[in-house]
């Protein structure tokens, strides 16, 4: 009796919420949600979560769907969450035929190979590339290899949690990406530990990352530019390939670089 008691794992709640990736309004509707390939039934309420009972308190694979939205896909520990409050806030992409912002400051472009096929790309980055333009500096201590938390000091303005900022400095092959994942006491605490040690005067940049849809079109979105025109320099990874392109932009201006090829 007592290993048979032994044997059954324990359940587990959990709080989906989804949020757009650009104005942060919640998603009610149009929703899909597969755990470990399967789709999984959720109660809905009106705040906007949508609600998992009885799971088992395990590893899962969720993946997001939705019809206006890049689907997004999240490695999720359930025994990590907080048992009392089990909730998960999820931002996604809008899908670039459904953007279409007021104000917004976008660039769409759609990645084509030399045969003009569409291609897909999980992996597109874009930052500002315009001199004396950065979103932080290291100033108080320098980032020392395999740090997990930096200075709220470093940034300009405080950045949301989620937010992916570049580290670069004089040496290239040390720049890294880091993704801010909460603050605590003065602290911003990073998803991965760093690859590498950065000293004193390095430079952060606010990062962009998306990918395309199944017809290889792609939307980059800026929000709080504090100048009125910029270069965005965009890193795209599909194929084993990397493309890298350059445009100017305006802040409010929508702008379209038609096929690009990779």
């Amino acid at each position: 009796m007592g290993n048979l008691a032994c044997s059954i794992q324990k359940k587990a709640s959990l709080v989906v919420r989804l949020f757009d990736d650009y104005d942060l309004e919640l998603i009610y509707s149009g929703i899909t949600i597969f755990l470990n390939g399967y789709e999984k039934k959720f109660i809905r309420k009106n705040d906007g979560s949508f609600i998992f009972i009885n799971l088992e308190e395990d590893l899962y694979d969720m993946c997001i769907k939705s019809q206006n939205y890049l689907h997004e896909r999240i490695k999720l520990d359930l025994k990590k969450l907080n048992p009392l409050s089990p909730v998960l806030n999820v931002r996604l992409k809008p899908k670039p035929m459904c953007f279409y912002k007021k104000d917004a400051t976008s660039i769409r472009f759609q990645l084509v190979d030399e045969n003009e096929r569409t291609v897909e790309a999980d992996e597109i980055q874009a930052f500002i590339d315009t001199k004396n333009y950065f979103d932080g500096k290291i100033i108080e201590n320098e980032i020392v290899k395999g740090s997990q938390k930096i200075s709220k000091k470093t940034f300009h303005q405080e950045p949301f949690i989620g937010e992916v900022f570049y580290i670069k400095g004089e040496d290239t092959r040390k720049w890294e990406i880091i993704k801010i994942t909460h603050s605590e006491d003065g602290m911003y605490f990073l998803e991965e530990p760093t690859k590498f040690s950065h000293a004193l005067g390095e430079k952060l940049y606010k990062t962009v990352q998306t990918k395309t849809d199944e017809k290889g079109n792609a939307i980059l979105y800026f929000k709080d530019l504090y100048k009125s025109k910029v270069t965005i320099k965009v890193i795209i990874k599909a194929k084993k390939l990397c493309r890298e392109v350059s445009a100017q932009i305006s802040r409010g201006e929508n702008i379209d670089l038609g096929k690009i090829f990779i």
